[in-house]
């Protein structure tokens, strides 16, 4: 088992998000090559709860990965996580939000 798959939890909607290890979110918001390296381990870490969301949504596999790259490519053209606080809240809840925000953008401007 891979560092990234042991780190999911599974039930029966499916993957689900796992503790937020804050201090790597943290590291990525900065401009640097540990907040780089920080930015695609928290992208792989959190890759599959959208990606099971995307797909309990009714989009077949292929669809679902394509949405689920365009989804964190604009978190990370935006830098949308540097607003991110742990005060704020659950940055699951953040991450859901936002992609749920970005699949009805998606389906309005037809791309769904």
């Amino acid at each position: 088992m891979n560092a990234v798959a042991s780190q999911l939890r599974v039930d029966a909607g499916g993957v689900t998000f796992v503790t937020t290890h804050w201090s790597v979110v943290l590291t990525a918001q900065g401009h640097s090559a540990a907040a780089d390296e920080a930015l695609e381990k928290l992208c792989r870490t959190y890759w599959w709860p959208p990606y099971g969301f995307v797909r309990r949504n009714g989009c077949n596999p292929e669809e679902a990965q394509d949405l689920t790259q365009g989804f964190f490519a604009m978190l990370l053209e935006r830098r949308d996580l540097d607003v991110v606080r742990r005060e704020k809240g659950r940055l699951r809840s953040y991450l859901l939000v936002s992609l749920k925000n970005f699949l009805g953008k998606t389906r309005h401007r037809g791309a769904l």
